[in-house]
């Protein structure tokens, strides 16, 4: 409700029915996996209000970077995914995770003094190219976001093969 964005059990929904049209016209997929950098503070040092303006503001900012038929959904504290389903491949995905990289790491005004600077990780994994199930896709797209982490945060890291630790 604070967002409009739809939640995890929503995504999962969604998401059953882009892999079944993906699977059906062999399209290629991504989830983007985005975890604010810097969030915490802003509610400890000025409430609740704040975070969930800023949460908010987010969210719009997001839906302004992605395209008719993608889905931004908002999974937990702050914590979003970006379902694209239908892509042209690794540089389409790259290049709408930089557009919501570079939104989020522009000044967020909530009033004429009170200003917020956050930045992102993102996330990126490809179907079929990462993982051909909903749970593959999931796990390897956190874990390239976890990778960003702890790359020193403020990036976006497309999931690799290497990353997977066993976890399929």
């Amino acid at each position: 409700e604070l967002t409009g964005l739809p939640n995890r059990r929503q995504l999962h929904e969604t998401l059953t029915q882009a892999f079944t049209d993906a699977n059906r016209s062999h399209l290629i997929g991504a989830l983007l996996f985005i975890d604010l950098d810097h969030f915490k503070p802003v509610n400890d040092q000025h409430g609740h209000e704040a975070g969930d303006w800023l949460l908010a503001t987010v969210a719009k900012r997001m839906l302004h970077c992605v395209r008719e038929g993608d889905t931004v959904a908002r999974i937990g504290g702050d914590e979003f995914m970006v379902l694209l389903p239908e892509i042209t491949g690794e540089a389409g995905a790259i290049a709408i995770a930089e557009a919501i990289h570079q939104s989020l790491n522009q000044t967020f005004a909530m009033t004429d003094a009170l200003h917020f600077h956050i930045s992102s990780c993102i996330g990126v994994a490809l179907y079929p190219q990462h993982g051909t199930t909903q749970k593959q896709l999931m796990n390897h797209g956190d874990q390239a976001m976890y990778q960003a982490k702890e790359a020193g945060r403020n990036r976006i890291q497309l999931f690799a093969p290497q990353m997977a630790d066993g976890i399929t």
